[in-house]
């Protein structure tokens, strides 16, 4: 399994048109092998996110960025932002 974090921060007067942007994307989504894809507005600064992703393997997070749907996601979402998005990936730690 892959996890990756999607951090960014979008400008003050934004916040909708990014909320809009989102809520269509998820609902628009449905990648086989993505069995996770999740955004979080931050608590105290609402035009700060975080996408939580979760993928069966390598091929399933590569087919997330060749979608139709992620196309349009970006390439309406990142004009919006402040800075390019942050991507991480995570590593479970096992006992």
């Amino acid at each position: 399994m892959i996890t990756r974090t999607v951090q960014f921060t979008v400008r003050l007067d934004a916040v909708d048109d990014a909320v809009a942007v989102i809520r269509t994307f998820l609902e628009e989504s449905d990648e086989p092998g993505t069995l996770r894809d999740e955004v979080w507005q931050h608590g105290l600064y609402a035009n700060t996110f975080m996408q939580l992703l979760e993928f069966a393997d390598s091929d399933a997070a590569a087919a997330h960025t060749a979608t139709p749907a992620y196309q349009v996601f970006a390439d309406t979402l990142h004009p919006l932002c402040l800075t390019p998005p942050t991507v991480e990936e995570w590593h479970p730690i096992e006992p």
